[in-house]
């Protein structure tokens, strides 16, 4: 049976299925307890989180440091949860830092993020996004090697080259 136009146009109009939801959002959490508690770094930090929005701008600040991003949906009856969906390094080789990072982050909302793991983060999770941080005085190689280390214990699913070089093996793999 051939198609057309109309027959295209028909298909799409047709009323979504709880699966095409569940698939859409969908994503694999992976965690190794071992790695997960072994990130203990060069010297103690702690993070601050903000909501991801225009409003959390001042509140992050003009340095250096690890981020993450996690998906937290607040206000049900469910116990507070969150998932990491991403670690980034911002300041370290370079003249950005943590707020000049959350600004880009913003834009490419706005805009349309050009890596198509951000565009379905910010399509899919806009308002449940928090931009979580800790400013950090550490050489470019420390800081690098945080986010490796971070991202190696969780891999998290809008990561994909932030890896050692035995975690970037096996993601594929995982992912398939």
């Amino acid at each position: 049976m051939s198609s057309n136009a109309f027959d295209l146009a028909a298909s799409t109009a047709l009323p979504r299925t709880a699966e095409d939801f569940y698939r859409e959002h969908a994503f694999a959490v992976y965690l190794w307890p071992d790695l997960w508690r072994g990130q203990a770094g060069a010297q103690p930090f702690a993070w601050t989180e903000v909501p991801f929005e225009e409003g959390s701008v001042d509140a992050v600040p003009s340095e250096q440091g690890i981020y993450a991003f996690k998906i937290r949906i607040n206000n049900t009856i469910m116990p507070k949860h969150a998932v990491i969906v991403y670690f980034g390094q911002s300041g370290a080789g370079s003249q950005s830092n943590l707020k000049n990072r959350f600004r880009q982050y913003l834009r490419d909302r706005a805009r349309g993020a050009k890596r198509p793991k951000f565009q379905w983060l910010f399509s899919n999770w806009s308002n449940d996004l928090l931009f979580c941080f800790s400013s950090l005085d550490w050489t470019e190689a420390d800081l690098r090697k945080l986010e490796n280390d971070l991202s190696d214990a969780v891999i998290p699913a809008c990561s994909t080259l932030d890896f050692s070089a035995r975690i970037r093996r096996i993601v594929p793999v995982l992912r398939n």
